[in-house]
């Protein structure tokens, strides 16, 4: 006789497994609480500990995260075949802001000044103390003739490697200027003025500001087809949304891919390719902790990540993304990834969509990585840092049922894996 033909026995086997429930919530409350509530397993005796046994449930699941260890920040280094990794600020990104590691010897910051320094050396300011930095986000990098370009106080500014020659290059038309990017050539300057393309000839410094489009946040003019990708923010019917967009040479704009966000706080990170070929956006967030009645916890954020290939008109998605960077040879796309409960490091081959894994997220045998929030490459590709969160396991007993796994995973020849 089956328990669909027969509702006596489909509720004496519920109430069996309701017995069974309630003991296993009794031993787990007694394992996180030191308190053992001592019944019998009698049916009529169960009966009035099923609501204790709720409330006790409720209150573990919800305030469970007061056992939960705390992710740490933390910022590390790695070879970018994987190897070398260990716990290392010599970037001091968090002292110094946004990291752009050109070098062991010339590494330059967006902080609240602009400034530079190499691995063990001073820091020197490039930046004047009355010209904040407005935007920290972008730096566009001249390594051809040793310049630099940046928005402080609202305006794009320049100023040579050494310091020298700084002097503000954009209009003084009460705009809002951010975003400096170079062209593919070299010739041209883009910027964002309030949401609106501008675009400075690096010869004649003679500004042209586009009537369309008013969402701008981040352009790139591609000389060789006389075309602006542009990254835009807006409300689609009060949604918070992202899109990457394209403008020919007649002004007549495509849209490429969008994004949606519920929430403008998130980071939103648009990069170009070094080789101009590949745009690519996410959405990043640290990761957050909130309290309530039963202590804190934490909660992290992994994205959709969007990427477009404009040589082949095709655009993708890797999902469950923390941040990216693109390699530094403009061919590949590093990301972290949430993956068997921890933040992964990975390297996909752009031509073929092939990824493979850098490092697997063991800090150490205990300590996993719990999300990435940034990486920073070296401009040869051959290292990078990263501003990443660790946390540990509970306890070790819980280590061997819960901590994540990537055993399937192999790592590159020559990578250390604290597994």
């Amino acid at each position: 006789m089956s328990i669909e033909k027969s509702p006596e026995l489909g509720c004496q086997v519920a109430l069996q497994n309701k017995d069974t429930f309630c003991n296993l919530l009794l031993d787990i409350l007694a394992k996180y609480t030191n308190v053992a509530l001592v019944t019998t397993k009698g049916e009529d005796d169960m009966r009035w500990m099923y609501p204790i046994v709720i409330l006790a449930a409720f209150m573990l699941l919800s305030g469970n995260s007061c056992n939960e260890p705390i992710p740490e920040k933390v910022f590390c280094v790695i070879n970018a075949n994987g190897s070398g990794f260990k716990e290392d600020n010599s970037l001091q990104i968090a002292n110094l802001g946004r990291a752009f590691y050109v070098s062991d010897d010339l590494i330059f910051h967006l902080g609240e000044r602009l400034v530079k320094h190499g691995i063990g050396s001073s820091v020197t300011t490039l930046s004047p103390e009355d010209m904040p930095i407005t935007d920290t986000q972008y730096l566009a990098i001249d390594q051809q003739n040793s310049r630099l370009y940046f928005a402080a106080k609202f305006a794009i500014c320049r100023v040579g490697f050494d310091g020298q020659d700084y002097r503000r290059i954009s209009p003084d038309d009460n705009g809002y200027y951010s975003a400096p990017a170079l062209s593919s050539d070299g010739n041209y300057l883009t910027a964002i003025r309030n949401g609106q393309i501008a675009r400075m000839d690096i010869q004649t410094e003679e500004w042209t500001v586009l009537p369309e489009p008013v969402t701008a946040r981040y352009a790139i003019f591609t000389e060789d087809t006389q075309e602006y990708y542009y990254f835009s923010s807006y409300l689609d019917y009060y949604i918070p949304t992202q899109a990457l967009c394209k403008l020919d040479a007649q002004q007549d704009s495509t849209l490429i891919f969008t994004a949606f966000d519920s929430d403008f706080s998130h980071y939103y990170n648009a990069k170009v390719s070094s080789n101009f070929r590949y745009f690519a956006s996410h959405n990043m967030k640290e990761p957050t902790e909130d309290i309530d009645y039963f202590g804190s916890s934490f909660t992290r954020y992994p994205a959709p990540l969007s990427v477009h290939d404009r040589q082949t008109g095709e655009s993708f998605i890797v999902p469950d993304c923390f941040t990216y960077t693109f390699d530094p040879g403009g061919d590949a796309i590093i990301y972290s990834r949430l993956k068997y409960g921890m933040a992964d490091l990975m390297r996909m081959d752009l031509s073929t969509r092939q990824s493979t894994m850098i490092w697997d997220g063991y800090h150490k045998a205990n300590v996993f990585s719990y999300s990435v929030s940034e990486i920073f490459p070296r401009f040869d590709g051959q290292l990078m840092y990263l501003q990443a969160w660790k946390r540990v396991w509970r306890t070790d007993d819980d280590k061997s049922s819960t901590a994540p796994r990537h055993e399937n995973y192999p790592l590159p020849s020559g990578a250390i894996s604290a597994r």
